[in-house]
């Protein structure tokens, strides 16, 4: 009989450490995750109320952890250190709002030519500050995110947490326009006949879906490669094909759905990013032939979802034309008000209230257009050219450490594919619509790809499927 070494003082004390935080971090899951399935509750949380709640709830978590890290002498498992890049690009963006609410003296050019002095950047102070408390809400989702995702097996269920948490809410978007096309048990007000769930808007709606059906390819993806990895003497991953079935089953529930919300951009921006992630899956697997008999597959998915479930849908796709020459008068306009302060903007949050400087009959004047439809026209408007693009080029930065994870074959396979999923559909339906600026979707949004990133960011990187 053997004995086995005592283990060195050191190491003993490293374990305890490691179990203690996994204590703590197992309790900022769960914290977490409740936060994410509640956000789209409450009309998706685009309301100033539900933002000072999550910003509340979101900087007590934060707080309480990293106070228990400090009192224990522990550090981040993911150290700032290792977001230098879009942690400066968003800190730059961050501080500019702040400037925008100094009092700097600048002009205002009326619709009628007049020209007014004003006091500060922003000719919105309060939606500004509310700018900054909705930013510092998803950094700090952000980083507490990718502590918690680290650890592989906590990864997996919080992305599990995710899914389920997305077809729950699209179980019941369907079951809301079946018994009565209601909203929370209110009959609706606006997107009579299209699936809304607990969102008023069909489009944020179709990101939202399509963010879960993203997740639910990516696991397959994720089964695949384990099995194209796996030795063929040592057989079939246990449970695999079975698992394989029910993620297709989620992803045609959710496909149908997309269709059913009557969202054009959402059914593109949902097959642009299950192509991207077919495609991503496919160049990184020893047997190739599975992706390639799955893109025509997906393909055909897509078109029979549509053609069985959306005679709606395509009533839609004949109006078209006339949309799209709404739209891109908006834009044209848009496109003014960003001329006349291009360095800038008119402040954060500031769309409704500028716009109008620009508004002419090109564009409905029935109506009032709170948003310009396309994400970075509207942080072109708000923010100026400059300080408008560091979202964008943090998100990209984030991008090509996913991308490189996957050609290096380190961090989490699955984790990755979902994270360039959601970022293709966010960049994607972010040309034509606004849902990224829901805050149920951006949070739904920035968890995803942190799960992804965390691996790859941590002091110790490491490889599972």
């Amino acid at each position: 009989m053997v004995e086995a070494a005592p283990l060195h003082p050191d190491i003993r004390a490293a374990a305890r450490r490691h179990s203690r935080q996994s204590g703590l971090n197992e309790v900022l899951f769960w914290g977490l995750s409740a936060l994410l399935v509640l956000a789209p509750l409450p009309l998706a949380s685009n309301r100033p109320l539900p933002w000072g709640l999550w910003a509340t709830c979101t900087g007590v978590m934060a707080l309480a952890y990293l106070s228990m890290l400090f009192l224990r002498g522990e550090r981040l498992r993911v150290p700032l250190s290792a977001l230098k890049a879009p942690g400066m690009l968003m800190g730059a963006m961050l501080l500019y709002l702040c400037v925008q609410l100094l009092p700097i003296p600048t002009t205002l050019t009326l619709a009628d030519q007049t020209v007014l002095a004003i006091a500060r950047i922003s000719i919105v102070p309060n939606m500004t500050l509310l700018m900054i408390v909705r930013q510092l809400t998803f950094a700090m989702l952000f980083l507490l995110v990718l502590q918690v995702c680290v650890n592989d097996g906590r990864r997996a269920r919080f992305l599990h947490v995710l899914l389920l948490a997305i077809l729950a809410y699209g179980l019941y978007a369907e079951i809301a326009l079946q018994a009565g096309d209601t909203l929370l048990g209110v009959p609706k007000w606006a997107y009579a006949g299209a699936a809304t769930g607990t969102f008023v808007n069909r489009n944020s709606f179709a990101t939202f879906l399509a963010f879960g059906a993203i997740l639910a390819l990516a696991q397959i993806g994720g089964l695949l490669m384990r099995r194209s990895e796996r030795h063929r003497d040592d057989g079939q991953v246990a449970g695999s094909t079975g698992r394989i079935v029910l993620y297709a089953l989620a992803y045609i529930f959710l496909l149908i759905l997309v269709v059913a919300t009557q969202s054009r951009m959402g059914l593109v921006s949902l097959g642009v990013g299950s192509l991207a992630v077919l495609v991503l899956a496919g160049l990184h697997m020893e047997r190739r032939l599975v992706f390639a008999l799955a893109l025509p597959l997906a393909v055909l998915a897509i078109a029979f979802a549509a053609i069985l479930f959306g005679a709606s849908f395509f009533s839609r796709i004949e109006k078209l034309d006339v949309a799209a020459d709404v739209r891109f008068s908006l834009y044209a306009e848009t496109l003014h008000l960003i001329a006349q302060r291009p360095l800038t903007g008119f402040g954060g949050g500031s769309f409704e209230m500028a716009y109008p400087l620009v508004h002419t009959e090109a564009v409905d004047t029935n109506f009032i257009w709170d948003h310009a439809h396309n994400t970075y026209l509207t942080l072109w408007s708000e923010l100026g050219l400059v300080f408008g693009t560091l979202p964008m080029l943090a998100l990209g930065c984030i991008a090509l450490v996913l991308f490189r994870g996957l050609r290096q074959r380190q961090g989490s396979f699955t984790g990755q594919l979902s994270a360039l999923g959601v970022l293709t559909i966010g960049a994607v339906h972010s040309l034509f619509d606004f849902s990224l600026e829901i805050e149920a979707n951006t949070f739904m949004f920035l968890a995803i790809i942190a799960a992804g990133l965390a691996p790859l960011a941590a002091r110790t990187p490491s490889r599972s499927y």
